[in-house]
């Protein structure tokens, strides 16, 4: 059985500030996660020698403490402004992405904290005035205090498998909280695409909601590009077999694409992006021991928000263990 000051549980943004910053403060924490990979929806793959970002495309950062982040990064060549304004469009808050890729801040703050991947857990119980975290491969973990940071909806799951109490108004306004799902499409062209520099095209209506140059944007060294299904038409096509969904958005995207593709590939994010939110940056669930929520669905539905969010809840945590 492993043990910790504090047991963090998803590596996303929010998990990983609000463990840096913990770890920071002096106490021992752990970020388990059921993928092998952190950064969450900052989400980059490879197919061949092309790469992709396929989850959040950019970050933006009005926030001061985010902004630092983002300035650090940028002084350890980690991340650049990729646009601060489109062809006929005004000048809007820059537009940050990785470098090469967009899971570069995710990694950066990893580097500095224990990380376990490859973890699900399955249940949350009291022991002895701490928390015992069971993983669904049998190991557990035991801690003061745990910071959820899953998808609502999967906290949710988990809290009421774990026989968890919620008060009705906690419970209200948790089931409340709902998702975008995204069909998203990762394309490797045999030419180069007609999408404008710097690269990425929105759309305000149609099945597409997103469309990025991979090579524009500098992550990818041969043409490929990342589409991205609009809410509704994910909604309609979740269902349906993926490599028929994506044949759809490529046909959609054939102006600015052509129908030169050597190869694709269909990734769906059930838990794209919150539509429903709550305004507070976290939500304590239990204060003694402390169990307490984090999450991009806390604040701010932006990277930026899931990254504000695991800092602030940091801090409550910190003053609630030491008081």
């Amino acid at each position: 059985m492993q043990s910790a000051d504090i047991l963090i549980v998803g590596a996303g943004m929010a998990g990983l500030t609000a463990a840096s910053s913990l770890t920071r403060a002096g106490f021992t924490t752990l970020v388990i996660d059921k993928s092998l990979k952190v950064g969450g929806r900052l989400a980059s793959k490879k197919i061949g020698p092309a790469r992709f970002d396929y989850g959040a495309q950019f970050m933006t950062a009005r926030e001061p403490q985010f902004l630092s982040l983002l300035e650090e990064c940028e002084r350890a060549g980690l991340v650049k402004i990729w646009f601060s304004s489109q062809a006929g469009a005004k000048p809007v808050h820059p537009r940050w992405c990785g470098v090469s890729k967009m899971t570069a801040v995710a990694g950066h703050l990893a580097s500095t904290i224990p990380l376990c991947p490859g973890l699900r857990l399955a249940s949350v119980e009291l022991s002895d005035g701490r928390w015992l975290a069971r993983m669904i491969s049998g190991e557990a973990i035991l801690a003061k205090a745990v910071v959820l940071t899953p998808p609502v909806p999967q906290i949710v799951d988990l809290l009421r498998s774990s026989e968890i109490h919620l008060s009705t108004a906690i419970a209200d306004r948790l089931d409340h909280i709902e998702y975008e799902k995204c069909v998203a499409v990762l394309a490797v062209l045999t030419g180069s695409s007609q999408i404008d520099p710097p690269g990425g095209k929105k759309f305000p209506q149609g099945p597409i909601s997103w469309l990025a140059d991979n090579s524009l944007k500098g992550i990818s060294e041969v043409p490929a590009v990342t589409i991205h299904g609009s809410p509704r038409f994910s909604h309609e096509h979740w269902l349906v077999d993926r490599r028929e969904s994506g044949m759809m958005l490529l046909e959609a995207a054939e102006r600015w694409i052509g129908d030169a593709i050597s190869e694709f590939q269909v990734h769906g994010w059930r838990y794209a992006k919150p539509l429903r939110i709550v305004p507070e940056r976290f939500m304590v669930i239990q204060s003694n021991p402390p169990l307490v929520l984090a999450g991009d669905a806390f604040g701010g539905p932006r990277v930026e928000g899931a990254a504000m969010s695991g800092w602030k809840a940091a801090e409550t945590l910190s003053k609630m263990l030491v008081s």
